[in-house]
């Protein structure tokens, strides 16, 4: 069955790059896209077009459901062949395997899983972590006959400064924010900021990022929403 959603040039460029770099020895590679550039549909058009079994890993478990979504959108025939490794769900025989990382962590869940050609870490820029590590290490990607690795992130730059060059041997495509935005993939934007009386130095940070629900709270105690809400009338009300 032809792919249902028509790719961009760039998103071509991307397919074709990657094919390149695993031809000529590359197994382990990153690509890297602004946000909104369509990775989900880059990765589902090349599990679409390459035979053999693929492995997508997803950070969070919303991800997962929005990657399920996406190659179904690429090519409905893969559903046929789809499975989902996630809390009651342990489709592991499947062709595309797309699995929560929340649940693979869990080694027992990943005991079964079999041989892939391919892997693919959405949002990459977490596959340096123990978790990710792991899946990767004991699905084989590592060995010299193991599947190949595909890395996809907007953000190739970690705030606790580990790099991601022991985990990817090089960037075979990237097009960034700026790109889209001059070549019209993107809206032109301008922003307004909302200033709050609000001390980050107090807030706890996990592994170089502010804590979720600490920042959440200092947030609330300085009357973000409050005037978030109020911003917005001022300037969008009418949008």
């Amino acid at each position: 069955m032809p792919e249902m959603i028509k790719l961009r040039e760039y998103q071509e460029e991307a397919i074709a790059a990657v094919l390149k770099a695993e031809e000529e020895g590359q197994r382990r590679n990153l690509l890297v896209l602004f946000t909104g550039g369509g990775k989900t549909i880059i990765f589902g058009a090349l599990t679409s077009r390459t035979p053999g079994r693929t492995l997508i890993l997803t950070h969070r478990d919303e991800l997962l459901k929005q990657a399920v979504d996406k190659l179904t959108q690429v090519n409905p025939a893969l559903v046929l062949g789809m499975g989902v490794v996630k809390a009651e769900r342990n489709d592991i025989h499947a062709r595309v395997v797309v699995a929560s990382v929340q649940t693979l962590a869990r080694q027992r869940r990943r005991a079964n899983l079999g041989q892939f050609e391919r892997v693919i870490a959405d949002e990459s820029h977490h596959a340096v972590s123990p978790s990710w590590r792991n899946i990767l290490t004991d699905v084989g990607v590592f060995e010299p006959d193991g599947p190949s690795l595909l890395g996809v992130t907007a953000t190739p730059m970690r705030s606790d400064g580990i790099g991601l060059g022991a985990l990817f041997e090089g960037i075979v495509y990237e097009r960034d924010i700026l790109w889209g935005l001059r070549n019209q993939y993107l809206c032109d934007l301008r922003g307004i900021q909302v200033r709050l009386d609000l001390d980050l130095d107090a807030v706890k940070t996990n592994a170089g990022d502010f804590a979720d629900g600490a920042l959440g709270e200092a947030r609330e105690e300085a009357g973000a929403p409050e005037h978030i809400a109020a911003a917005y009338l001022q300037h969008a009300s009418d949008r």
